[in-house]
């Protein structure tokens, strides 16, 4: 099962910053996400730190329990639009894969 998360998340070309994907609502029961996320994007974004929250992290506002997200690191280096995609395993065996929309804006400096 494949989702897309609804927000548009924006960055310019000079920041470096920590992204955070809530899995919650793909998971069954008291399963949690397990091993190292494979995060893809465009050569232009570098990618980095993959990996599942080992603590409870707010995303939208929302608190998300530890095992329930996917957090990387992303440093863009041309502006554009780019969709990331994620794939995870969780330990009821399923292998869960999402996407998000990033928005790179030209930096002012």
């Amino acid at each position: 099962m494949a989702g897309t998360a609804p927000q548009i998340r924006e960055i310019t070309t000079d920041e470096v910053r920590v992204i955070s994907v809530d899995f919650s609502g793909m998971l069954e029961g008291d399963e949690l996400l397990t091993g190292s996320p494979d995060v893809q994007s465009p050569g232009d974004l570098t990618i980095s730190n993959a990996q599942v929250n080992s603590t409870a992290v707010e995303i939208n506002a929302a608190l998300v329990p530890a095992g329930m997200a996917v957090q990387f690191q992303v440093e863009p280096s041309v502006a554009g639009p780019y969709k990331i995609e994620i794939v995870c395993s969780t330990d009821g065996g399923q292998t869960l894969e999402g996407t998000i929309n990033l928005r790179v804006k030209q930096s002012k400096y």
